[in-house]
């Protein structure tokens, strides 16, 4: 089975792209720096992906999946050489020392170029990852707009393995950023270079400063959640 080595397990990562590298019919191969998240990953082979919404809830298990620590370089580097591609979901601070500490070393061993979907929040995170890898002509970084809501852990869940998130899960990418035909993966939208900066601005004007607005008032009331604001009728 083909792979995707998804570096950074956490809410974005297990909440978001293991459902879309899963429903594409690849095996997820999570890089993470926590060393009990990776060992329970390996021992189940999957997790469990909570869908909510106001008025349903459904788990679904993600699977095939299995992890290697972010510290041992050797093994990630041995699954970035053979993957399809590459994405990333660890923190915009994160990014050039993952491409520098990570990505570059894999490339030499790599017998043709390699995509990195950049799954992050910011503006200026191509230029970051960019940087890492000394522009280095065998990688494509492609930029993504992250949509979907995913809470901090502890959303109602038991099992640590457990993540909650919305049921969107469409995932535009920068198209003239990518190297070769793209991947069938249902969710994994291509958008023309020309077009790819109007849904950044979307996403952080609409869906980021609307969340923020929102929370600026409900801290006036004493609200500690985006859910207790969103139940106030006279803040909505």
């Amino acid at each position: 089975m083909a792979t995707i080595v998804q570096i950074g397990a956490g809410a974005i990562g297990r909440g978001f792209l293991g459902q879309l590298w899963t429903e594409g019919g690849y095996e997820t191969i999570f890089v993470d720096v926590s060393q009990s998240l990776v060992d329970e990953l390996n021992r189940r082979g999957s997790y469990p992906l909570r869908l909510v919404t106001s008025d349903m809830e459904e788990t679904r298990q993600i699977a095939p999946a299995r992890a290697i620590s972010a510290s041992d370089v050797n093994a990630v580097v041995a699954a970035l050489a053979s993957c399809s591609f590459a994405a990333t979901a660890v923190g915009a601070r994160h990014v050039e020392n993952v491409a520098r500490e990570l990505i570059l070393p894999a490339l030499a061993q790599r017998q043709q170029p390699l995509n990195v979907l950049l799954c992050e929040n910011g503006l200026e995170i191509r230029d970051r990852f960019l940087a890492g890898v000394g522009g280095d002509p065998n990688v494509y970084a492609t930029e993504t707009v992250i949509g979907r809501m995913v809470p901090e852990a502890g959303f109602g869940e038991i099992d640590p393995l457990t993540v909650s998130a919305e049921p969107f899960h469409e995932l535009p990418f920068n198209a003239s950023q990518w190297h070769g035909g793209v991947p069938n993966i249902p969710g994994l939208v291509p958008v023309p270079g020309a077009q790819f900066h109007a849904y950044e601005l979307r996403k952080l004007f609409l869906h980021n400063a609307g969340h923020a607005t929102l929370a600026y008032h409900g801290y006036r009331y004493g609200y500690e959640t985006i859910r207790e604001c969103a139940e106030d009728e006279a803040l909505v």
